[in-house]
């Protein structure tokens, strides 16, 4: 039972990253809403925490200067600031390790069509695009 509690724990966070990864690197086709949107709502993501984290202190002013604008019009330069501090690429790797450590919890399980299910939605978390 503590597996399977942990298990949901771990997708679920897994989710809410790859949520905020594909805010910032799908296109508005694939997202179904605008690119960066979660930075026109001011939202502090993973992303933003890691990269703040390592940036210069101009990059910081200007990351949260940008996410307490009103509009859109600077999204794509705080984008820039977080590839600048591989915070996107740092989000999927999070993703991918807590799917993987989530995956692993299932081990202890028998195999059956309950666990496969698991493992496949596990799988999805880092499968969707939107």
């Amino acid at each position: 039972v503590e597996a399977l509690s942990e298990y949901g724990r771990l997708i679920g966070m897994a989710f809410q990253i790859q949520d905020d990864y594909l805010d910032v690197a799908s296109s508005e086709e694939d997202l179904g809403k605008p690119v960066g949107s979660d930075i026109v709502e001011g939202k502090m993501t993973l992303l933003v925490v890691n990269a703040l984290s390592k940036a210069s202190k101009e990059d910081q002013e200007r990351l949260i200067t940008i996410l307490k604008e009103e509009g859109d019009e600077n999204v794509t330069e705080a984008m820039d600031i977080l590839e600048k501090y591989g915070s996107i690429e740092y989000a999927w790797q999070v993703a991918q390790e807590d799917v993987n450590k989530a995956k692993s919890l299932l081990d202890i399980l028998d195999d059956s069509p309950a666990k496969e299910a698991l493992l496949r939605i596990a799988d999805f978390v880092l499968e969707r695009s939107h």
